[in-house]
């Protein structure tokens, strides 16, 4: 999902902190798990290619909130934008951490979302965010110890490098813009392409421009993809290339092909595909917002 300007939140508990989240979480082509917005029990998907906490129409209604402002979103599809609101709620509760005075979108469409809300994997960007796909769970640790923790002069954070730490000296860094985590990958002979990380897309996406400079791409697929914004009207299938990311290699049999021609020019780089919930769910994922970092775990066992 793709949206154009992000939430905040600030946390009021646990910082530093470690914690998991997993009493309440269940994998089903995503993490969904249970919050609780001034109190009432809400379910939400983790979507990191999401921004903040994002409603759906109904949530927002049984929640009685008073939109504060209006504009327009986008996400996949070629329906059009969808009208968005924006309110502010007193308490999120996501297992054991608190959040407070948090703004959230609302999904004016009814049929935007088929769940509660989405929570953006930004939301926990004060920790290190563990999704582990093969336990269903999801867990929150304090990020390192930067050795030069700039301090901030009340008008917001100061800039600093990217800081590895020892432990981290394996992670694969990324790139990020805004929300967006944009993870460099090789497809078949092709280096230096970028792919999404987008935890609440269930399947694997590859643009056209991308697919046509390793392998054969027809013009038809079995899939039908739809999103925020509407049905995708044309959708090819790219097929026998391999995927190589973060010290891996992923032999692709087909994957599915859209046009990512605006997701691209939102972003200010060229975007060749997206990494979904198709590839993640056998992977545990790290990630390090702070510094653009991330890790993928995989254990042919689990």
């Amino acid at each position: 999902m793709f949206k154009p300007k992000p939430s905040k939140a600030e946390i009021d508990t646990l910082i530093g902190a470690k914690t998991r989240i997993n009493g309440d979480v269940e994998f089903v082509g995503g993490f969904h798990l249970d919050g609780y917005i001034n109190g009432k029990r809400k379910r939400l998907e983790i979507d990191t290619g999401a921004s903040g906490l994002v409603l759906s129409r109904s949530a927002a209604a049984g929640l009685g909130l008073t939109m504060e402002q209006h504009y327009m979103s986008r996400g996949i599809g070629d329906r059009g934008d969808v009208s968005t609101g924006m309110a502010h709620v007193d308490s999120v509760k996501i297992g054991d951490v608190e959040f407070k005075n948090c703004t959230v979108e609302a999904l004016e469409k009814a049929t935007a979302l088929d769940i509660d809300g989405l929570i953006g994997g930004d939301f926990f960007d004060k920790f290190v965010l563990t999704l582990d796909f093969p336990k269903s769970e999801v867990r929150l640790d304090p990020l390192p110890a930067r050795p030069d923790d700039p301090k901030t002069d009340g008008a917001g954070p100061v800039a600093h490098n990217r800081y590895v730490a020892p432990e981290m000296k394996d992670w694969t860094k990324i790139y990020r813009v805004g929300h967006d985590l944009l993870l460099p990958v090789s497809i078949g002979d092709a280096k230096d392409r970028l792919f999404l990380v987008d935890t609440g897309s269930s399947l694997m996406f590859i643009s056209p421009t991308a697919a046509r400079a390793v392998t054969h791409l027809s013009g038809e697929s079995r899939y039908e993809i739809h999103g925020i914004s509407g049905k995708v009207n044309k959708v090819g299938t790219a097929d026998h290339f391999d995927l190589i990311f973060a010290h891996m290699k992923l032999p692709v049999e087909d994957m599915q092909s859209i046009d990512m021609t605006r997701i691209s020019h939102d972003n200010g780089v060229e975007v060749s595909g997206f990494m979904g919930a198709s590839l993640l769910h056998m992977l545990t994922v790290h990630i390090d917002y702070r510094d653009n970092l991330m890790k993928f775990e995989y254990k042919r066992d689990k």
